[in-house]
């Protein structure tokens, strides 16, 4: 479900044909949409730990990139360790490193 919505959010960002070439993003909004925020799906991030406890806690989380939140300037990120969803603003991106190889998920024979 998560790679569905983030494919859907950025489809409404670009062209279609259906509306002569026109963003439905700008079409709704009547503004253009900002391309600055989007990022690679699955790619490794770190999300920054606010709240440390003691001055040797780690400083962020080890996650995987799911999508982006409507209506949050926030992301959607899945923590590696505890295995939970949730949502962050103070993310570090390496959009060239994908943690989980999807031929390992989903091998077809």
């Amino acid at each position: 479900a998560e790679c569905v919505s983030t494919a859907v959010h950025i489809i409404n960002r670009l062209p279609t044909p259906i509306l002569s070439h026109q963003i439905p993003f700008e079409k709704i909004y009547g503004k253009i949409p900002s391309y600055s925020h989007l990022r690679v799906f699955g790619c490794l991030t770190y999300a920054t730990n606010v709240h440390v406890s003691h001055k040797f806690s780690p400083r962020a989380t080890q996650c995987i990139f799911l999508g982006y939140l409507i209506g949050q300037k926030a992301y959607k990120l899945y923590n590696i360790n505890s295995h939970q969803v949730f949502t962050s603003r103070d993310v570090i991106f390496h959009e060239d490193i994908f943690p989980r190889n999807p031929s390992l998920l989903f091998h077809l024979k």
